[in-house]
Parts: C-alpha cells; structure tokens; sequence
C-alpha cells in the first residue's frame, strides 16, 4: 500500500515548529493529511482503496480528480473509488478543523489509469458527398467501452469499386458514375485477437454543368408554324443535371419560343443556332443550339433612325422595314422628306443637308415605305451639333481697367456659323501689353496707362484645328475729377491725371454747376465709372467722358428745392445728397439719400441747423457730414445711415465743415478756420488726435483721399491769391506738388477709384454673324409671345414686362418700379396679381417681380449674335397706359456698347411708347433680346427705342434672382 503524509520539514514550515507524525492531534496541533492507497495505476476500470491516516482533523474532503469528490468525518472510514476515464488523476485530500479560526491541511497523489480493451471503431465521415473523380479524406478512432481511445490501434481502410477507390490513410477519390453507394469505404481496427469494423455511404453527385442537348438538331417551319424542342442539361461525364434552370432563345428573327415551344418568324434565311437552351445553375451557364429555317411575313412598320449632324454638313438618312415579327426587309422602296428648312433638306435618295443652326429638331425627318400595295409612314429627330472650331470670341471685347485692377476674361469657341462649342479648355495670354493674366482668364492690369489692342488672348485647339481670339484692354490712369470755371463764367466739370495733365471737360452747362469751393461738389461712383455732380437745383451722374448723362434729383424729387454735395454709397446703390427745405428765413438745409435709380428717397435729417458735405464711411455704415446749428459754426457729426444716432465728432471756436473719410475708414481729412483762415484738419473716425496739415496765409479747401490713402488732393489759393488751384500732398501734410495753374478757380477735387472690373459669363459674350432660324411671322410671333408679357401698374405708372419662370418671375425695367409702393401685374389672361419686387439691376436697369403664380407661359432667351443690323425685330407692351396689348415692329438700327462696363443697347426704330419700358424686344424667331428701357426723363411718346441686350444681362441674372440690388 501507497503511503503520503506531511514531511516534518513542510509542517514546521507551515505551523512554525516540528511534531511527530500521531502526536499532532493530542497535542491540540494543526491537521496534518495523510492517506495509504490501495494502486496508483491501472486499466480501467480501476478500484483504489485509501486509508485515511491524517492526524488533528474532523473532516475529510476527497477530490478523485476526475471530477468525483466525497465527504469523510473519521479517519476510520475506508474510501473506495472507481476510475474509468484513461488519463492521469490527481487524488487531493483535504483535512480540516473547526475553530476560530479554522485550520486546513492537504495532500495529493497521481492514480494513472490505461484504456480497456478495444470495444468500438467510428469512420468519420459516416456519410459524404462528392462529385465525380472528387475527393475526400477518411478518418478513424477506436474506442473501449468506457469510450476512451485506443492510440495503438491498427487500422485498415477498403473501398467498393463502384464507388470509388481509398488509399492506406483513408483518402478516397470518387468514381464518374453519380449515385449513392452504402458501404462505399469500410475501415477495420485491430487490438490484439479483437477485430472491429465500420463503413461510409459516399453520394456522388452529378458534376457542374457543361454542356446541353437540344433535339431535335434541326427543323424546317412555314411561317407561323410551331415546334416542340426538348433540352438536356449534362455534366462533363454525361450524367444528367438536375435542377438547372432552362431558358429558350432565338437567334435573330427566327421566331418566338416558350417553354420549348418555338413559333417561326417569317425571314427567308437559315438561322444555324436559331433556337438556343441555356441551362444554368447559379454562377453555372451553358448552352445548346439547333438549325431553324423560316421565311418572312410583309411589310408591317417601319423605322427611322435619329439624325445627329454638324451645321451645314451632309449625312445619309436610313430607315428600317420590318415586317410584324420584327424582320428586316430588303424589298421596300423609301420617300424622305424634311418638314423644317431650319433642320435642313434632302435629295429624293436620303442625303441630308443639314441646317445652320445647332439645336434639336423633333419629328422633322420623314420617311414613306412602300411595298407592293403597303405603305408605312415614319418620322425622326434631328440633332444639329456644332461643326469644326472656326473662330473665337472673348468677352469682354472692350474693357477699361484702373491700375492694378482686375478683369475676368471669358472665351467662346464657336463654328463658322457662330455655333457655340462647349468642352474645349482655352490657353490665355498677353500679346501686346497692358497686364498680366493667369491660367483661367484672370487678367490684371499694369502700371502703365494706355490702350492695348488686342492684347487678351485665348487660344484654343480642337484637334488638329486651333483657333484664337482677342480683347482690346484700356488701362485708365489715376484720375482726379474737379470744379473749375476756367473755360467760361459757369463752373463745369472737369478731369485730370493725378499728375495735373490731360486736363479733360467733362460737362457744358447752360447754367454751370453749384460751386461749393469747400469740396463735396461731385463724387465718384465705387467702381470710378461715373460721376454724381451738381448742377444748379440737381444731381446729376454721367459717366467719366460724359457720353451719357441722366438726372437724379430734381425740384419734385425732394421736400424741398435744389439738390447738391452728393455722394455715393460704398455699395454704389444710393447717393446722400443736400437739399434746401423751405424759403427765405423759414429754409433749413437737411440731408437725403436716395437709389441711384431715383427710387427710395429718404430724409435723413430735420434740424433747425444746416447739414453739409455728407459722406459715406467706407464700410457704409455711417454718414460723416457738417452741421451748423441755428447762428452757429459747422461741426463735424457723424450718423447712421438712416438718420440715426447722430453725434458731434468735432467741435471748435471755428468753422469745421468738408469731412471726408479717409479709404481705411479710420481718419477723417476736414477744413476748419479754426486758427484764422481755412486750413486742412485730419482726425481719428472717433474725433480724437485731430491734426493740422496745412498752414499758410491762404484758404486750403476740399480735401480728398487718393484711393491708397497715402495722399490728399486739396484746393489752395496760397500761390495764386485770388483764385484757386488743385494740389496734392502727402497725407501727413508732407510734399506739397501743384497741380493745375490758371487764372481762374480750380476748387473742389475728387479723387477717382481706379476702375474695376465687370461680371461677365459665356451667355453674355455675343458671337457675331451667327446664323439664325428661319423667321417667323408677325403673327406667330404676337400670338405665341403675348401670353408671357404683362401689364405692370404701379402708383407711380404703368409699363411691361415679361415671365422669365413658370412660377410667376417677372422681368421687367427697373424705373417702372424703382420707388414704387405698389406693384400690380395683369397677365394676358385677365388674371391680376400682386407682385413685390424681387431684384434690381441699378446700372443696366432691369428688375424682377414675384407673382403668386405657377405653370405660367415664358420667353426662352434668344441670341443677339444671330441678328444683325437691319433685321427685323417686334416690340410687345402696354402703352400709354393701354389696358389691351400692342404689337410693333421695326429694324435693328444700331448697337450701342459701352466698354466700360460691358453692357450692350440696342437702338430701333420700332415706335416705342411711354409705357412699351420692360417689354421685350424679340427677334423674327420669338426669342428675347432685349429689354425695352428708358428712364422717365419726358413723358409722351419715347422717340427711339433703346433695349439692353439680355446678353448684358444674363451675367447678373442669378444674383437678381436671389433678391440682390445691383451696382457694377
């Protein structure tokens, strides 16, 4: 018998000293375990007796180690455990004692236990599925009747023939034939005299579809005649292949089948694989075909095909007979014919000659098909595309730029009929001068002043063709505009370089303008293209050579008389002017600010005191300007824009009047007698840090800012006592440079913005001498555009327009509604809407109206390119208050374009009438052109019809959209 105990040197380690074996428990000491077994090894199944021979304990716990575990509380108890799993165990025994606290003590042993005898064999898998010549590996185990394994074991692996074969380690590979086969691989597994077997059922399954047989091969079928084909989806090895999924086709227009069943077509051919079975089976497919022969039905329809030609270039027009089946047709005689010259025309044998312009053309081809006594008739479209790259076009042709400034260029490639091509990238450059341009058109213009044609340039290569256009480019020196009476006795407007030369007169007055000789007599649109300026009891803007002029204010515009020292808006849109309200002792001078347009007049101001020399901050958020009170000198005060929170910035014993702002915003430039005679002030925008830069015996008057903010313009008469002259300095009082010498007065100089450039897009460019469609009549025309354009009625007068959206958009001129506080539409219908204004165009003067309206007629935009002067084009409006729609018609007598800002008139003599402002000017093919304008400037017949170009439009007509006002 086996016997374990605690050694002495383990329990003195764990109880701190050492105690023979049996005296523990007299003593009053720890547990001690200890255990005699029976065996430590053995076949299964195993019995071991333990004797329990612990010493201080009371209970006993058993753990056999395979999983079993048992209670004992005496020593005397004997334990009888059975193992039956092989492997090696570990017998733990735990003895313990109660008490405070509780003591334990344990002791193991290793009880090894060997399989039984061989009493099983399992073959995995029991059953397995392969295809054809497929592969499977067996595998075996051996067991004893306690299922342990056996790891001796000998196996020996055999396989049925029909099945398949198995080699020694039981890797089996599949016969062809599919089927099931019960016992189709056996193993036996051997242990000394005992002997144990076991078998597998192999299915082997049909392979992957590869092939179908479709009988019978071959058929012959009258017309409409049936045949039944049968398929048979095989495997490589010719077993049938269940489950496959089969489809019928048919080859070309041999017929019609299903389910097997084919019904012939009539076309007189043989079709080699005129019935086709495709069997498939997931990713699987394959196919089978047989012979058909049939012959064909008559005539049934006819089609043709869709025309896609260059302008101007010859295609041969074909159509296709078919019969009911869908069958060609040889045997058919065809008619073509054209229906619109604007599509082209053709020769009796189909040879079309395409139009000039490219656009689609719907159902204009057509083609009759006869045979024998059946006749079919078809129609088809035509697309006319763009022919070769023959020129280019830039836009803006013509622009004026400051120094330094920048200008988006645009080019359109288009063909010799003026066909605009889309897709082509453009290469630009500087030829001669006047800039610099980058990769995108992006233009930017030099120091130097001057003009430079054809100096913009973008190349284009389409293919072997290339082509390129060019753009003439102005570079407008720095410029000072003043007031001078050098010419004559009135006072005009005039220009200057900064430098003082090229002196120009830009005005000749009857009466002259209001001399100010304190500044503020003229001001300078944002962009340095025009000039607001007084002229006796007005306002006045004209352009910077004069060419145009129209008239702001006058004596009705305001509460009071006379309209002077205006000035612009940083956003160009409206201008704060002075007025006089009241006569004699009872008149007070106030500020107002008003649209360009004319619309939206405001009073700004209404004191006891006087107002003077408004202008805007360069943020537009205020207005600094000189008011007096009532007996009193002129401070400088600043306001909102609205008139609100006004507040001194500067005041003194003296006279402080004529405020300008410098370009940063943050000082402002005055003149003030404050220290005896007038002399130029600078102070802080918040009236702090004033400073004096001028000081001589003389009056320096009118400051003015330079663009940079590094100098100021001025009016002196320290050289010439008696008279005036334009000087500059440095903007800290510095560098005194005289400008003009006369003897006369030169006073109030302002400083011009360097020019901008102008919004320009591809639909604005206008390719010249592009072909149009064929004219319609005047009839057409009225009675087609007529229900797009409206009667537009204010409280101010009436006008037109026109729907640009089915949702209700109106466009109209922008002086039928500036100012308006009503706005009313009429549509041809009779239907009457309120609209509210939507966008303005203050430059271009073009608005849109909103009317709560949907699904509304429109006219599509035409292109000015493709009319010429001397054609005929149609007016449609409402005038002289008419309630009923008039139609006139007249030529294209003139187009007027102004450089400057890019912007096309079109001049006709078609009778055009107070109330005809906002209406169309349309082509001979209905499109628009233009739209009719005219400022109010007389009432009664207009005289000479004037309309923007919509080409001048289009580029700002999605910001117009979005509610914007415009000035540029």
């Amino acid at each position: 018998m086996y016997h374990w105990k605690r050694t002495p040197l383990a329990l003195a380690f764990t109880i701190g000293f050492v105690i023979l074996a049996g005296s523990a428990l007299a003593c009053g000491g720890p547990p001690v375990a200890l255990f005699k077994a029976s065996v430590t090894g053995g076949q299964a199944p195993l019995v071991v007796t333990f004797v329990n021979e612990s010493t201080g304990a009371e209970e006993f716990t058993w753990e056999f180690g395979d999983g079993e575990t048992k209670t004992t509380n005496s020593t005397k108890e004997t334990v009888t455990h059975e193992y039956k799993k092989a492997g090696a165990h570990t017998l733990k025994l735990t003895a313990g004692k109660k008490g405070q606290p509780a003591t334990a003590n344990s002791s193991t042993a290793t009880i090894t236990v060997a399989p039984a005898a061989l009493a099983s064999i399992m073959i995995a898998p029991a059953e397995a599925n392969v295809g054809p010549e497929g592969k499977q590996a067996f595998t075996a185990e051996a067991r004893d009747s306690f299922g342990n394994i056996i790891p001796d074991a000998k196996f020996a692996f055999k396989s049925n023939e029909m099945a398949g074969r198995v080699d020694p380690s039981g890797a089996f590979v599949a016969g062809r034939k599919a089927g099931s086969f019960d016992g189709a691989v056996s193993v036996e597994a051997t242990q000394g005299n005992t002997t144990k077997s076991a078998s597998a059922r192999v299915t082997i399954n049909t392979g992957p579809l590869d092939h179908v047989l479709v009988t019978p091969s071959k058929t012959e079928l009258a017309i409409g005649k049936t045949q039944d084909f049968t398929a048979a989806p095989m495997d490589a090895f010719d077993n049938p292949v269940a489950g496959a999924q089969v489809s019928w086709t048919v080859d070309g227009a041999a017929g019609t089948i299903e389910a097997g069943k084919l019904t012939a077509g009539s076309l007189a051919r043989t079709f080699e694989r005129g019935v086709t079975a495709t069997a498939k089976i997931g990713t699987l497919s394959t196919s089978g075909s047989a012979s058909v022969t049939v012959k064909p039905d008559p005539l049934d329809s006819i089609t043709v095909q869709d025309v896609r030609v260059a302008a101007g270039a010859t295609q041969q027009l074909r159509a296709e007979a078919k019969d009911r089946h869908g069958n060609q047709l040889s045997d058919v005689q065809v008619a073509w014919s054209v229906l619109s010259q604007n599509a082209g025309v053709t020769t009796a044998g189909g040879m079309l000659t395409a139009g000039l312009v490219a656009r689609t053309f719907p159902n204009v081809i057509q083609a009759k098909v006869t045979q024998g006594d059946i006749a079919k008739t078809a129609s088809a479209q035509v697309v006319i595309v763009p022919g070769p790259l023959a020129q280019v076009v830039v836009g803006p042709g013509q622009i004026d730029l400051g120094i330094g400034m920048t200008q988006q260029f645009v080019a359109v490639s288009a063909d010799q009929y003026g066909n605009r091509i889309s897709g082509l990238s453009f290469t630009w450059s500087v030829e001669s001068g006047g800039g610099s341009i980058d990769s995108k058109g992006l233009f930017t213009a030099s120091n130097t002043p001057g003009a430079y044609g054809k100096t913009v340039k973008a190349a284009v290569r389409q293919g072997d063709n290339s082509r390129s256009g060019t753009a003439n480019v102005s570079v407008a020196p720095d410029q000072i505009a003043f007031v001078s009476n050098r010419d004559n006795e009135n006072f005009e407007l005039y220009t200057m370089n900064t430098d003082g030369s090229d002196v120009k007169r830009l005005t000749k007055t009857s009466t002259g303008l209001k001399y100010q000789g304190i500044g503020g007599g003229a001001s300078w649109s944002p962009d340095g293209r025009l000039i607001a300026y007084d002229q006796i009891g007005n306002t006045v803007i004209t352009d910077d050579r004069a060419s145009s002029s129209s008239l702001l204010t006058n004596n009705k515009t305001t509460d009071g008389i006379g309209a002077f020292s205006p000035a612009w808006s940083p956003d160009g849109k409206r201008v704060v002017f002075t007025t006089v309200v009241g006569k004699d002792a009872a008149a007070q001078f106030d500020l107002y600010a008003i649209d360009i347009d004319g619309g939206n007049l405001a009073r700004l101001t209404n004191t006891a005191g006087a107002e003077f020399s408004p202008r805007w901050s360069p943020d537009g958020k205020r207005i600094v300007y000189d008011y007096s009170a009532p007996g009193g000198q002129g401070d400088i005060w600043t306001m909102d824009p609205d008139g609100k929170n006004a507040r001194v910035l500067a005041s003194n014993p003296g006279n402080d009047t004529a405020p300008e702002w410098s370009p940063d915003g943050r000082q402002i430039a005055f003149m003030s007698n404050n220290t005896g005679n007038y002399e130029i002030f600078v102070m802080n925008a918040d009236g702090t840090a004033i400073r004096q830069l001028t000081a001589n015996n003389s009056t320096d008057s009118g400051p003015s800012w330079s663009p940079d903010g590094k100098r100021i313009a001025f009016a002196s008469e320290r050289d010439t006592p008696g008279h005036s002259e334009i000087y500059v300095m440095n903007a800290d009082g510095t560098g005194v440079v005289r400008l003009t010498n006369n003897d006369k007065n030169d006073v109030d100089p302002v400083w011009a913005p360097r020019k901008s450039g102008v919004a320009v897009s591809p639909a604005s460019v206008v390719v010249p001498g592009s072909k149009a469609l064929r004219p319609l009549s005047i009839e057409l025309i009225a009675s087609v555009a007529r229900k797009a354009v409206v009667r537009i009625e204010t409280d101010l007068g009436t006008g037109s327009g026109f729907l640009i959206d089915p949702n209700g958009l109106v466009m109209t001129a922008n002086h039928v509604v500036a100012g308006a506080k009503t706005i009313g539409v009429t549509l041809d219908d009779g239907r009457k809407f309120s609209a509210t204004l939507k966008g303005r165009d203050l430059v271009r003067d073009v608005a849109l109206v909103q009317i709560p309206a949907t699904g509304l007629p429109i006219l599509p935009h035409g292109d000015l390119g493709q009319s010429a002067l001397g054609q005929q084009v149609v007016v449609l409006g409402y005038p002289l208050g008419s309630k009923e729609i008039t139609v006139t018609s007249g030529l294209f007598s003139a187009l007027r374009t102004d450089g400057s800002r890019s912007i096309t008139w079109i001049q006709t003599d078609t009778a055009v009438n107070a109330g005809n402002s906002g209406g169309p000017l349309l082509n001979l093919q209905g499109a628009v052109i233009g739209i009719v304008t005219k400022k109010r400037i007389q009432t009664g017949v207009e005289g000479v019809g004037l309309a923007v170009s919509i080409s001048s439009i289009d580029p700002y007509l999605g910001r117009l959209r979005s509610g914007e006002t415009l000035f540029e």
